[in-house]
């Protein structure tokens, strides 16, 4: 059932899905970038559901910690450290937002910096692009194919059909990326300038 904060969660990250595409529109004309912007923006920003991207990585990541002598693959841990960071940055905004009706630029930069979190939000750009960066270059070593074989074979045993989905068309839309630099260089560059502005300096 979803809530009233998650329905406005939902609402913001659907404001933020449509900030990035015009950020990122010049990157999204680009072939080698388009499918996997895409994806990021409609399949990890737009969702209806705002808690099945934590309940598959959470039961995934508890799977390898109970095997004996476990331990989760390293990707892992960044991948549920960023999605608990974003979780928490999302969730932090909505308190200061309110629900506003039609979410404007500068009711969403007010909220920012109501929040007093940069460093917070620091931290995660540059998760996102580590975590970006390793997705790709497992993405690209044919030895580590099998790792997102193996992750969609637990997702599917875990019961989650739509993160299989997800894990497919992520992986497929970073093989098709030849040099992932130009794009979390740009995330990296664009995202902490947007701070930069939203907090004076």
């Amino acid at each position: 059932m979803t809530t009233v904060k998650d329905a406005l969660l939902i609402k913001v990250r659907r404001y933020q899905a449509s900030m990035l595409k015009d950020t990122y529109r010049d990157l999204m004309e680009d072939e080698d970038y388009r499918r996997l912007i895409s994806f990021i923006l409609d399949t990890v920003y737009a969702s209806d559901d705002v808690n099945a991207s934590s309940e598959a990585f959470k039961k995934v990541y508890g799977y390898f910690v109970d095997r004996p002598k476990g331990k989760p693959i390293g990707i892992l841990t960044k991948l549920l450290e960023l999605n608990r960071l974003s979780e928490e940055l999302d969730r932090s905004l909505i308190q200061k937002i309110g629900d506003t009706g039609e979410i404007t630029d500068a009711a969403y930069e007010e909220a920012l910096r109501a929040c007093n979190d940069r460093k917070d939000r620091e931290r995660h750009i540059e998760l996102f692009v580590r975590c970006v960066n390793t997705l790709h270059r497992f993405s690209r070593h044919p030895l580590n194919a099998f790792m997102f074989k193996v992750i969609k074979l637990l997702m599917s045993y875990l019961g989650h059909p739509k993160a299989i989905k997800a894990v497919e068309e992520g992986y497929n839309a970073l093989l098709g990326v030849k040099d992932i630099s130009r794009f979390t260089n740009a995330v990296r560059e664009r995202e902490l300038e947007r701070l930069k502005r939203v907090y004076g300096n």
